[in-house]
């Protein structure tokens, strides 16, 4: 699978799949949690708030191709549910249904190997190759929105990164 690195034309932040090979979701668990000192101060939130914390399965042409965990502030997604990681874009819904807008995001990129649980999860032998993505995303009002950390099988992936230099 080839990908390239941009946001997709809904506006989501995650990388778009390849022509004609949309993304599936499966739920691998949902909860509501405090935020706690580590991940509060990465999200700039009081240790005490709550976390939507999701962990999903993401397929590209029925073969797992990365897990994805998500934290969301629960203040800004009253009433969501583990369904709505399930279908659709979770920025088009964060958007439609709450007026959260994702403004923009800085994601980095580091090679790292399976443990046994990604391993398992991802359908690949343990310490396989992978890439792990760490995201934060913010809106206008620079308010994190949501932290995400996803690993990538790296047997079926390739990044191509557009570069543009000034005259």
């Amino acid at each position: 699978i080839h990908q390239a690195l941009e946001p997709t034309v809904d506006g989501d932040f995650h990388v778009p799949p390849a022509e004609g090979t949309p993304w599936q979701s499966k739920l691998v668990s949902f909860e509501l949690e405090p935020a706690g000192a580590r991940l509060g101060q990465r999200m700039e939130i009081s240790p005490g708030d709550q976390l939507v914390s999701v962990v999903r399965l993401r397929f590209v042409d029925g073969a797992p191709m990365c897990i994805e965990r998500i934290r969301i502030p629960a203040a800004f997604v009253p009433g969501i549910t583990g369904r709505d990681f399930e279908v659709g874009s979770l920025y088009g819904l964060l958007k439609a249904r709450y007026g959260v807008a994702a403004r923009d995001a800085v994601q980095t990129t580091e090679p790292t190997v399976t443990d046994a649980q990604e391993a398992a999860l991802l359908d690949v032998p343990l310490h396989s190759p992978a890439l792990l993505f760490e995201r934060t995303t913010r809106d206008a009002n620079r308010a994190v929105i949501e932290y995400t950390r996803s690993i990538y099988r790296g047997d079926r992936y390739r990044i191509t990164t557009r570069l543009t230099f000034p005259d």
